[in-house]
């Protein structure tokens, strides 16, 4: 009798933990913060792996039947150096962008919330010398507009914290990272 009762407490309790955890719906607002593996912004030494910071709310649903469609802001920084024998240049990349992702589940698991999605931002590009023998400044992107696109997946360990990962262009080719439901 206590093995039953044992079993179904643990049974409901796992249950529980499924139901609870959450898919993105409409009433969704995540915040995730990443850290990049590869830059995009430039090609030099990375000094400052790019870190990005996004908000994300579900706005619409029933798109393709289950999806979900999503909006929100980023925000991603990094910084690289061109080395020289005597000094070099220090990079800084700053981007602030818009990002819209349709919410899909690909697999049928309430603590998997998979998406695709595109991103238009606005890539602030700045530099400085340092070293023997350099001064001022030189930019070797000018400050662009730029529109990227990404998949991404966020697993659920409980109801309110994720892992997540993103692949494609903006801040990184790869972003892995946690996410909070607020």
């Amino acid at each position: 009798m206590k093995l039953k009762i044992f079993i179904t407490a643990i049974s409901l309790s796992i249950l529980t933990t499924t139901i609870d955890a959450q898919n993105f719906s409409i009433n969704s607002r995540i915040l995730s913060a990443g850290i990049g593996l590869g830059n995009s912004f430039g090609y030099s030494v990375t000094s400052l792996p790019p870190l990005s910071v996004s908000y994300e709310m579900g706005v619409i649903d029933g798109i393709i039947d289950k999806g979900v469609l999503g909006v929100g802001g980023i925000v991603g920084f990094s910084t690289y150096r061109d080395n020289f024998p005597l000094g070099g240049i220090k990079y800084n990349y700053l981007l602030l962008g818009a990002k819209g992702d349709l919410h899909y589940p690909i697999i049928e698991d309430k603590k998997l919330d998979t998406y695709a999605g595109v991103m238009l931002g606005y890539f602030i590009v700045s530099s400085s010398y340092f070293g023997n023998g350099y001064s001022g400044s030189q930019s070797p992107d000018p400050s662009r507009i730029g529109l990227a696109a990404h998949v991404g997946a966020r697993y659920y360990f409980d109801k309110k914290f994720a892992g997540m990962v993103e692949l494609g262009f903006g801040v990184s080719y790869l972003t892995v990272g946690c996410a909070m439901s607020l």
